[in-house]
């Protein structure tokens, strides 16, 4: 990827193989099964950016006027990773959260995707 003008950050980088995928900052390489696999495996979470939300991630969730979770779709987890216990979904960071947690208006996975795609409706 070039992230400078003229490419210049591109000048020494030795390519990483058709099997791998290069992390942004670090840019190391890592296999191709690590990306989008919920866990990060690069110092920058560059390998689970832009990925499909898939079985070990939340998927998007719509909420009722009370606040309360209309809708949200499970399906089977990823083969990398052990299911979350009954009533959790897995961040996309790979910690397992219960399902009161999300939409909840706090930050409990570390990158924020329990609240991802919330469309927050609070009553006090």
């Amino acid at each position: 990827m070039r992230d400078c003008p003229r490419a210049t950050d591109e000048a020494n980088c030795a390519a990483c193989n058709k099997n791998q995928f290069r992390c942004m900052a670090d840019r190391k390489c890592i296999s191709l099964v690590q990306r989008c696999d919920g866990k990060l495996d690069c110092n920058d979470a560059s390998d689970e950016q832009n990925c499909k939300v898939s079985a070990h991630q939340i998927p998007s969730v719509h909420l009722d006027q009370d606040g309360s979770a209309a809708s949200i779709s499970l399906e089977a987890h990823s083969p990398h990773m052990s299911p979350c216990p009954h009533g959790e979904l897995r961040c996309i960071d790979g910690r397992c959260i219960g399902l009161q947690q999300i939409c909840d208006n706090v930050h409990d996975c570390s990158d924020g995707s329990d609240e991802a795609g919330c469309n927050h409706f609070y009553t006090s």
